[in-house]
């Protein structure tokens, strides 16, 4: 999955917080259109984002961060909301179109344990349709 379906994955219609991206681009309100992503910057202009624009690595990556950290967590497969268990299979399943998991801020390394691999994953409850995320990962 792309940084672009991830971003039109979690984004509600609209998005009224303000998020950094860095210390020239600062984004007010997100809208989305079908496939589109707007963005309304500092100076009340809407632009279309493009996968091509030249800082879109970093917009999606401060995009996805902001959406992210609003999402509930949760201690596993288990819906905060509705407490409904999800699909747990490697190969992943599908709510409204989308494709998830959608596996974020990855990191692999050891320590005097041995080696390790974690993730977050985020989920979209197939019951009541609410996201949240948890930690994932093992030795």
């Amino acid at each position: 999955m792309t940084k672009h379906q991830q971003i039109l994955s979690l984004l509600p219609v609209q998005l009224n917080i303000p998020i950094a991206v860095n210390a020239d681009v600062r984004i007010y309100e997100l809208e989305k259109n079908e496939n589109e992503i707007l963005v309304r910057i500092g100076d009340g202009t809407w632009h279309q984002l493009e996968e091509k624009d030249h800082n879109y690595e970093s917009v999606a990556d401060a995009i996805l961060n902001r959406l992210y950290d609003d999402l509930p967590r949760s201690k596993d497969y288990m819906c905060p909301n509705c407490q409904t268990w999800h699909n747990d299979s490697d190969t992943g399943y599908e709510v409204d179109g989308v494709h998830l998991p959608i596996y974020r801020n990855e990191v692999k390394g050891s320590n005097m344990d041995g080696m390790y691999h974690n993730w977050d994953e985020i989920h979209k409850c197939e019951n009541c349709k609410s996201m949240f995320w948890f930690r994932s990962g093992g030795y």
